[in-house]
């Protein structure tokens, strides 16, 4: 008889484990399943007017891709979604509550900081990028002249038909022309760790008159 309850206790332990085990991991599937993530395709951060960051993410419509979808115009399938908090992960936690999907990093391209929010100093957030184990060291850092929102909401690439292709432009421009260092998070964070440099970023902006005549040539 106690040979039997100790089985019986065995199976029963045996059961509650396997359970949990294929509970665990099914959760797991479905929540980073790629229907239920959204990727973001670069970040802008200003100064907020009700807290410290002004987050914004850049995505872009699921179907963009699909067959039916117009890749020619993929500009028109682009969307920015603001939020505010005191840190970056206060930002992205408010913007996950109303999204819908869990906001993913992994194919972040570009990170802009508006000049404003640059003058302050950057090295908190860029430790705070670094660590999140979803972001590239090598996503492009760049600082704008305008606010960062403005800058994302201007981007419609005039040679690539797909935006997420645009940001991997710098480093091709970078090797083809020289006319601008090709700057990372990664290698900027570098510096924040030695003494032997200063770091660098691209400094970007809007060109309001020459994308106007830009249109005006198209139409």
């Amino acid at each position: 008889m106690v040979i039997t309850s100790k089985n019986t206790i065995n199976i029963i332990a045996f059961l509650v484990l396997l359970a949990i085990f294929i509970g665990a991991f099914s959760s797991s599937y479905t929540s980073h399943n790629l229907t239920n993530l959204a990727y973001v395709l670069a970040l802008g951060i200003d100064t907020g007017e009700n807290a410290q960051i002004k987050l914004t993410a850049q995505f872009t419509r699921s179907d963009s891709f699909s067959p039916s979808g117009n890749s020619s115009d993929e500009s028109s399938n682009i969307i920015l979604i603001s939020g505010e908090a005191d840190s970056i992960y206060g930002c992205l936690n408010f913007l996950n509550s109303y999204v819908g999907k869990e906001i993913n990093l992994a194919h972040c391209g570009a990170v802009i900081f508006s000049e404003d929010f640059a003058k302050n100093g950057i090295s908190s957030q860029i430790y705070s990028l670094i660590n999140n184990e979803e972001f590239r060291p090598t996503t492009k850092l760049i600082i704008s002249t305008c606010q960062a929102y403005e800058y994302l909401s201007n981007v419609k690439p005039n040679l690539e038909k797909i935006t997420t292709n645009y940001y991997e432009t710098y480093e091709i421009t970078n090797k083809f022309t020289g006319y601008f260092s090709d700057t990372t998070v990664g290698e900027f964070f570098n510096t924040l760790t030695g003494d032997f440099c200063d770091g660098t970023a691209t400094l970007g902006g809007l060109n309001a008159s020459a994308r106007k005549e830009h249109e005006d040539a198209s139409n």
